[in-house]
């Protein structure tokens, strides 16, 4: 069975709370100025699908974002030590052996 990573519903759920306050938000102000209950709940449904729609996309690609900047390092740090490796090898070598 695939691994489920750890905060893939991230995105998910801050795309959801996003939408539901902004649809809440178009609901009170629709209310209070009076306008027709049918037009008030398309305006809140189109209000929480762009409003989802753009968290989703934004805290996917900061997501994203920050998981290749961490692997970047971690591949930095890798090489960082490699180089330490090498020239401790080239030192351990002899001073005969670095004169021929």
């Amino acid at each position: 069975m695939a691994r489920k990573k750890k905060n893939e519903g991230l995105p998910v759920a801050i795309a959801t709370q996003g939408g539901l306050l902004s649809a809440l938000a178009v609901l009170a102000i629709g209310t209070f100025q009076g306008g027709r209950a049918w037009i008030v709940l398309i305006r809140a449904g189109v209000a929480f699908l762009l409003c989802s729609a753009i968290l989703k996309i934004l805290t996917a690609g900061v997501m994203t974002w920050v998981s290749a900047k961490r692997t970047q390092i971690e591949k930095t740090d890798a090489t960082a030590d490699d180089i330490d490796e090498t020239v401790g090898l080239i030192n351990s070598i002899s001073p005969e052996t670095a004169e021929k």
